[in-house]
């Protein structure tokens, strides 16, 4: 019996040796560069290879060349694996057969609950009623206001804004001009974050699942983007805060406008820490958007990454557990701490909370049904996020009304919706 269990453990070894000998490789393209997918790579994916020697993980960034992905998929020449792909994206490219359903996988793995999601980032997952993206990260959205700036101007920085006449009025007192009226210092730029933002806060939506049919023009989405040219107006105008606004700084540098001074209050997510860290640092704090009297107070959008398989890949099933693990509780919580960015799963947030006290809001936000993706989560999402920011730009202008705006932008959208098959 002895010798017997010594042969089969001898055996074990042989195969397991002869699969590491031979591992696969599968091809993993990102968005993540520089110096955060080389952290990546160190403490997420190198570790994955370690306690997978069949696996190797060969790493390309796309970024700037998103693209290049619908390239490849159109070519039969896809990666394995992705996660240069947006939560907007995946519908559409779901709808179009571009990725490979991942439910029976999820069903086998020991490693994915879906209860363990936060509800927002549960529904970005999903499409048609079917599994086809996880994230490993995500982000909330808030505004964060320069603390110095705020005692300056005479305001209470224990106290920010919490509706939006209170914005108003610390935007003007934190607004610096020259002797010609020019803007020198924005307090802040309300044009800038978009109606898709404003719209929720304000109370409105944009698609109605149960019809099936876009809700562009909804009454509350109407007195947002009214709102969003009043503010505009006090402070000059779309043009004139346009031309300040094209002259702030890169984002993703020291001269980020935040970090330079030129604004006072900008929107943000989890990542402030990191930028403040490279770029301060500024004495900051941070505040949920400011809502209207009946609004939806706190909100955030819900963005990230989804980690997904193309159709063709030739490794689905060493794919999956490279997915399984970045998007698992250890592999969340390395890219989470690596990033600097908000956990999708409630157990690793609530871990992590006490070494990140940035999460709390986060945690609390995306408890809400109200927390929404960065897009209604259709196949059409960038055609509607182009035509409503198109439309929602001519309003500011003053080229239409608000409620013509929006009225042009539903036909144009539900149009192109019905036209698709959608």
């Amino acid at each position: 019996m002895l010798r017997r269990g010594f042969f089969t453990v001898l055996l074990v070894l042989m195969l397991s040796a002869a699969v590491a000998a031979n591992p696969v490789t599968i091809q993993y393209w990102t968005g993540w560069g520089g110096a955060e997918l080389e952290d990546i790579i160190t403490y997420v994916i190198d570790p994955f290879m370690e306690d997978n020697p069949d696996i190797i993980v060969e790493t390309s960034t796309i970024f700037g060349s998103y693209d290049a992905l619908l390239t490849a998929i159109a070519a039969g020449t896809p990666p394995d694996v992705v996660s240069a792909v947006w939560e907007t994206q995946v519908p559409g490219l779901a709808a179009r057969g571009a990725l490979m359903p991942l439910d029976e996988f999820a069903a086998a793995s020991d490693l994915y609950d879906a209860d363990d999601f936060f509800p927002a980032n549960r529904r970005q997952s999903m499409y048609n009623g079917h599994l086809y993206g996880i994230p490993a990260t995500t982000n909330t959205s808030f505004i964060v206001y320069n603390k110095d700036m705020f005692v300056e101007a005479g305001l209470d920085p224990e106290n920010p804004p919490q509706t939006i006449d209170e914005l108003m009025e610390a935007a003007e007192a934190l607004t610096v001009r020259d002797a010609n009226g020019n803007i020198t210092r924005l307090g802040y730029d309300a044009a800038g974050a978009g109606l898709w933002g404003w719209g929720h806060v304000f109370g409105g939506s944009f698609f109605d699942e149960e019809n099936n049919r876009f809700t562009i023009d909804h009454p509350k989405n109407i007195e947002a983007l009214t709102w969003m040219v009043e503010y505009v107006d006090h402070f000059g105008g779309m043009a004139k805060v346009s031309e300040f606004v094209s002259g702030l700084g890169n984002y993703w540098s020291p001269q980020n406008p935040f970090f330079s001074g030129q604004v006072a209050m900008a929107g943000f997510g989890e990542w402030i820490v990191q930028f403040n860290e490279r770029y301060g640092p500024v004495n900051y704090g941070v505040m949920a958007r400011p809502a209207p009297e009946g609004g939806v107070y706190p909100w955030t959008s819900v963005g990230g990454s989804m980690f997904t398989i193309p159709q063709g890949s030739d490794y689905p099933e060493e794919s999956w557990r490279f997915i399984e693990y970045i998007t698992g509780p250890v592999g969340s919580e390395r890219m989470a701490r690596v990033l600097a960015n908000m956990p999708p799963r409630r157990s690793v947030a609530e871990r992590l909370l006490p070494d990140m006290p940035i999460l709390e809001f986060g945690i609390g936000a995306l408890e809400s049904e109200d927390a929404s993706s960065s897009g209604p989560l259709t196949a059409i999402d960038q055609f509607f996020l182009d035509q409503m920011g198109q439309y929602a730009e001519r309003a500011l202008y003053k080229q239409l009304s608000p409620a013509d705006a929006l009225t042009q932008a539903q036909q144009a959208v539900q149009f192109e919706y019905e036209m698709e098959g959608f």
